[in-house]
């Protein structure tokens, strides 16, 4: 490990100088190092902590992750998922508590994403960082650390700014994606409209398509962010459409004889895992009910992700008898999937409103004819309700369900939710058939 008197020849080098260092008890957290600080009279008198973050973003099993180094202001909110103590002994052989920006050396910056907040430029207070050691810190100006950042700089990686209040404002403090994007802020730059009021959209859509497409709703009052990430208030213009398309939908589906029906958000861990096959590609964005109050639960309660084991087990304690089918059930409701990608406005959110069918057939004839009829209606609700061309196709493997045919389901096998009757066809009626089932949504 680096001592205090490298560090600082290593600064000088660079013509920087520290206001002050200062050794001192090893310090587990930001308040005690405030306080071993602060007790100290080498310390100046008024002075901001710097905190250093490394977050691992989510790679594939076998990519080589890029970790992302946030450098704020301690009181700046940050919020991710933090790296392992590997990886940071990995990349910078130190602990969480001896992390500084002077971990970042040329050696460390072309491996990671370095992304520090843009008031640390402007902070007229010095600056205490870890001297590479839990014991140990050096108080710079701001400028200062913006400059020893700089000077890491090369052609193809660069030091990334971020106005984190803004950041918050606009949606959450998020870390962004483990990209290099050595381009992106000159993108955003170019994409501005110069000289474009206020009411209007302000980025050019060919150059930059996210920001032009949340610039229409906020400007068209179709939505409004909210305190929680990933989570929009639907404006009355936007919700309007949603009720024509219930309100047309709705009319439709009953004169296919399906009933509307309402089941609880609510899912016991129990019956979410009963069917493990189906749940695993919902697994990681499954959000859970752990307290009430002030006490923990017996048993964690699932938000529904789907609603396919909340409702099966019931229509197999309903269908009792061939003569109980077809059964045809609709609900309109709200479904949480606690993504971890970048979140986009009714493309991906957190929260969204749809609606689940879900029918049981004796045949499956009866359920293919449902098939094609129900996918009748979504290209009807895009191209007629919305103005949006449809090319109706089949779902690959990778995009089935556990369960799935091609479009039909059958979770009715005794290994899944063991929904049978007696086969009206035997003569004998010893024999079992299961049933034919179908899912389908919009949102």
């Amino acid at each position: 490990m680096a001592s205090l008197e490298s560090i600082t020849k290593t600064l000088s080098e660079l013509s920087i100088a520290s206001t002050a260092s200062v050794s001192h008890a090893q310090a587990k957290s930001p308040a005690a190092w405030r306080e071993a600080l602060q007790s100290d009279p080498a310390a100046p008198k008024s002075f901001e902590l710097v905190k250093t973050l490394v977050f691992k973003p989510k790679t594939a099993k076998n990519a080589t992750p890029i970790p992302i180094v946030v450098i704020a202001r301690d009181e700046t909110e940050t919020s991710s998922v933090l790296a392992s103590e590997d990886l940071l002994s990995e990349f910078f052989s130190l602990d969480k508590d001896s992390l500084s920006p002077l971990a970042i050396n040329e050696q460390t910056f072309p491996k990671v994403v370095t992304i520090v907040d843009a008031s640390i430029a402007s902070s007229t207070s010095p600056l205490a960082v870890h001297a590479l050691s839990s014991s140990s810190t050096l108080f710079l100006s701001g400028q200062d650390l913006i400059t020893y950042l700089r000077k890491l700089e090369t052609a193809d990686t660069k030091l990334h700014e971020i106005d984190f209040v803004a950041l918050k404002a606009e949606g959450g403090a998020t870390a962004p994606a483990p990209a290099k994007p050595v381009e992106k802020k000159v993108e955003k730059e170019d994409a501005k409209i110069e000289g474009a009021p206020q009411v209007a959209i302000g980025v050019k859509k060919e150059v930059d398509f996210s920001a032009w497409y949340t610039n229409v709703l906020l400007k068209a009052d179709m939505l409004e962010y909210y305190s929680v990430s990933g989570c929009y208030i639907l404006r009355p213009w936007s919700f309007s459409i949603w009720e024509v398309i219930q309100e047309w939908f709705n009319a439709k589906i009953k004169e296919m004889e399906v009933e509307n029906a309402y089941f609880p958000m609510f899912i016991s861990a129990k019956a979410l895992e009963r069917e493990k096959d189906h749940i695993e590609g919902f697994s990681p964005e499954v959000a859970w009910v752990t307290r009430a109050g002030q006490s923990d639960l017996e048993e964690p309660i699932a938000i529904r992700p789907t609603s396919e084991t909340a409702m099966y087990p019931y229509y197999a304690k309903w269908i009792k008898s061939h003569r109980d089918l077809p059964l045809k059930l609709n609900q309109w409701n709200s479904v949480v999937r606690w993504e971890f990608k970048s979140p986009q406005p009714f493309l991906r959110t957190r929260e969204y409103l749809w609606q689940e069918g879900h029918t049981a057939h004796l045949t499956k004839a009866e359920a293919d004819k449902e098939v094609l009829e129900i996918l009748d209606l979504y290209r009807r609700v895009y191209e007629e309700l919305l103005a949006v061309p449809v090319i109706p196709g089949v779902k690959s493997e990778k995009e089935k369900f556990a369960g799935g045919d091609y479009t039909t389901t059958n979770f009715s096998k005794p290994e899944m939710f063991n929904i049978f009757v007696e086969d009206p066809n035997d003569p004998t009626g010893q024999r079992k058939t299961f049933v034919w089932q179908n899912s389908w949504g919009s949102l």
